[in-house]
């Protein structure tokens, strides 16, 4: 029944307005009188009066779609009052002085190429449609759906009638399938982001990917252009708020985020997420990436760079270096055109290209005073004192290996001034002056020759004594006194032969002996003093002073 109603109303041309039933007047009432005084027409009559009507509409939809020939085209003409009265006027020659709203003014104004051709109108070559008509001929053009213009150029070169055009125009429009495949309309105005003021205020995110089995979520502040690119091997919301929480812990939370309908920003539990931190979730429309352009170009960048680097390194190198790259490049849409870390972390990102600069004096910081300070501080509470050790040096080294805490080692080199390397069995290790102690060496053990030639006796082989008789042929010698040892330059030393002055610096050097042999067997060196080199300091006294705010 919907099937024939349609074929029905599509004889006729209407607008469907809605009328307020207040407004309505006597067609209400009519209405409602025929409900209240129903016919009592018998059943068969109903059915047959719907089987007419049905009938009726089918026949009238066949007709409507037969193609229109001049014999149709003769009898509408004859039947329709607009074009009969043109006709006399062109027939007559005579034309009257027509109004503007008058439907046959444009034919008018067009009188010269009007004329009849077996009681048809035509203008110049091309048949005038009556108004009944019009709507079946121009399905003839439209069978093959070409569009606007060409269905207007189509029926152009056969039928005219005034604003040909817009029944053209309108019969497209109300096409289903002509709207169905219709190209993208004229683009609107273009709204651009408002500018933001301070680094993130407004954060662009969006997933790259998936490259080599790997999505990238790519995080762009939209203030200084800053970017982060995060691996990951899953796009969940879990995974991406996973992603998103170390970022918002390093720099703080966005005041505005915006990205995509992916289903991982727009489920509740991603909502939730940017509620309880306070921030405002934007979401660009649906299949229109330019919305979120920030995001969108530079993953595009991304992806480009990608490519390029690849074949020189690994993915993972490749980001790196495309990173430091990319933040450290000036940017015209960046604040004053400078580098995204210039505007995001307020300094310029160190590069080998600054390698190529030369160096000037660097001024002292503003807070050397304070350092002094603090260091001085540290000093006088633990005791700290000054540590040099040099290249050679014997010490004790710090060993975390095992439980032994000290082991023998000797220093090969000294960086800055508490770092040094030192050779341990073989291996060098880097130690901190705390973790190193200096280490003496033990006392050496003389032979006769040493002692023969030091105190210039008979050589064994002239003079032959027993042991008892050369030990008490030498000097008793006084205690041992914590004495310093001196070097052996003196007037009094017999310049005999080396391994007397190898000798006299072996025993100066010996274990618990703080004292200097003479090469004279007849002399004893004479003990020094030690003096201490400590500078004491002078000691601070409380003063009472009972007007006195406070004491230093």
């Amino acid at each position: 029944m919907c099937a024939s109603v349609v074929y029905f109303l599509l004889n006729y041309d209407f607008h469907i307005e809605y009328i307020n039933t207040a407004s309505f007047g006597q067609a209400d009432a009519l209405s409602r009188l025929i409900a209240s005084n129903a016919e009592s027409l018998e059943t068969e009559d109903r059915v047959i009066a719907f089987v007419e009507a049905e009938v009726n509409a089918e026949h009238r939809g066949i007709v409507d779609t037969l193609p229109v020939n001049s014999t149709a085209i003769r009898r509408a003409t004859m039947s329709d009052r607009h074009t009969t009265a043109v006709m006399k006027h062109v027939r007559e020659g005579i034309w009257p002085k027509i109004d503007k709203t008058s439907p046959i003014w444009h034919f008018s104004n067009r009188r010269e190429s009007l004329s009849i051709t077996n009681d048809t109108l035509m203008f110049g070559k091309r048949i005038v449609i009556p108004e009944s008509l019009r709507l079946r001929v121009l399905r003839t053009p439209h069978h093959a759906h070409p569009g606007t213009e060409r269905m207007k150029k189509l029926a152009r070169s056969y039928v005219y009638w005034p604003s040909m055009d817009k029944d053209t125009e309108q019969i497209v429009r109300n096409c289903t399938d002509c709207q169905a495949a219709a190209k993208n309309p004229v683009k609107t105005t273009l709204e651009p982001w408002p500018a933001t003021s301070s680094p993130f205020e407004r954060v662009h995110i969006d997933y790259a990917g998936p490259i080599n089995d790997t999505y990238y979520l790519v995080v762009i502040d939209s203030y200084s252009k800053w970017t982060e690119i995060l691996p990951t091997k899953s796009i969940t919301t879990t995974a991406t708020i996973t992603l998103l929480n170390p970022i918002f812990a390093r720099y703080g939370n966005p005041r505005t985020l915006v990205s995509d309908n992916g289903t991982q920003f727009t489920s509740s539990k991603f909502t939730k997420f940017c509620t309880s931190r306070g921030i405002r979730h934007l979401r660009s429309p649906p299949f229109h990436p330019q919305s979120n352009g920030q995001a969108e170009r530079f993953v595009d960048i991304f992806k480009r760079a990608l490519r390029k680097l690849r074949r020189e390194r690994t993915t993972q190198d490749a980001l790196q270096t495309f990173l430091m790259s990319y933040r450290s490049t000036p940017c015209t849409s960046s604040p004053n055109q400078l580098s995204p870390a210039e505007n995001f972390i307020g300094r310029k990102m160190y590069t080998v290209l600054d390698l190529m600069i030369p160096t000037h004096p660097v001024a002292q910081p503003e807070n050397t005073a304070a350092l002094e300070k603090m260091k001085n501080q540290f000093n006088r509470h633990h005791g700290a004192k000054m540590k040099v050790f040099a290249p050679g040096d014997s010490v004790f080294v710090k060993d975390f290996r095992s439980k032994a805490a000290w082991t023998p080692g000797r220093v090969i080199a000294r960086f800055r001034k508490v770092k040094y390397r030192v050779e341990c069995n073989g291996q060098q290790w880097d130690r901190h002056a705390n973790q190193l102690r200096r280490r003496d060496h033990p006392p050496q053990a003389f032979t006769s020759s040493t002692l023969l030639n030091f105190f210039e006796l008979p050589s064994p082989a002239a003079q032959i004594s027993p042991p008892s008789t050369l030990l008490s042929s030498l000097p008793i010698l006084p205690a041992p006194q914590p004495l310093t040892p001196i070097a052996p330059a003196s007037s009094s030393v017999a310049p005999s032969s080396s391994s007397t002055s190898t000798a006299q610096s072996s025993l100066a050097r010996g274990h618990g002996s703080s004292v200097l042999l003479s090469a004279d067997p007849g002399h004893v060196g004479q003990p020094l003093l030690r003096r201490s080199t400590r500078s004491t300091r002078k000691p601070i006294r409380l003063n009472m002073n009972p007007h006195a705010k406070a004491y230093k």
